[in-house]
């Protein structure tokens, strides 16, 4: 209750650091029992490095990017994390944010270009979308799920132009919400643009 009352005083982000996970996961389920639940966010330990892929948690990423990203908004947020969370480097708020692409209805894209940047970013490209991280393009309609949406959201173009954008349901493929606009996260916690990761590959071979 005391640090519920202190983020509704100085409405700037809170950190809350515990000992362990399982101290972290009660604080935050009491938490999330007095604040709406886009305000209060768990930021779990990861097993693996963040670059790495084989065996990767979803839900683990899920918790991590939605924290990444709001932080990265200067959003007003209650954050809790075991001390096991904050002792491995992630990507700066200031650098995750240069990687979350907005879209919006009348916006012109070029499809190619858009599908090359998901992919630079961590979303898999899938026959059909099921799981988030992923996406899938058909025609003049690509279907993208980000980690911080409930639902996945189809955008459907005309030529090279945002036409619509809604979510959907993955079970009964029909469309939920329409939205004027999409924000899309990275999909792994390490995003990096080919010139980012090009750098990279000379350093490593020096």
């Amino acid at each position: 209750v005391w640090t519920a009352a202190l983020y509704e005083d100085i409405k700037a982000p809170v950190l809350v650091v515990t000992s362990n996970p399982e101290a972290a996961r009660t604080f935050y389920e009491n938490l999330v029992a007095l604040k709406s639940d886009n305000q209060v966010y768990y930021f779990p330990p990861v097993e693996l490095l963040p670059y790495e892929v084989h065996a990767r948690n979803a839900e683990i990423e899920k918790q991590r990017i939605s924290c990444l990203t709001r932080l990265s908004q200067k959003a007003p947020v209650l954050v809790v994390a075991p001390l096991q969370s904050l002792m491995r480097k992630t990507t700066p708020p200031g650098v995750f944010s240069k990687f979350v692409l907005t879209l919006s209805i009348g916006q012109c894209v070029n499809l190619s270009q858009l599908v090359s940047t998901l992919i630079n970013i961590g979303y898999t490209k899938e026959y059909m979308v099921e799981v988030p991280g992923t996406f899938s393009i058909r025609g003049g309609i690509i279907d993208i799920f980000p980690y911080t949406e409930e639902y996945p959201l189809r955008i459907e173009f005309f030529d090279d132009e945002i036409d619509s954008i809604r979510s959907f349901d993955i079970a009964t493929q029909r469309s939920l919400q329409e939205k004027q606009e999409a924000s899309l996260p990275p999909a792994r916690e390490l995003p990096a643009d080919p010139e980012t990761l090009f750098k990279a590959g000379e350093k490593l071979a020096r």
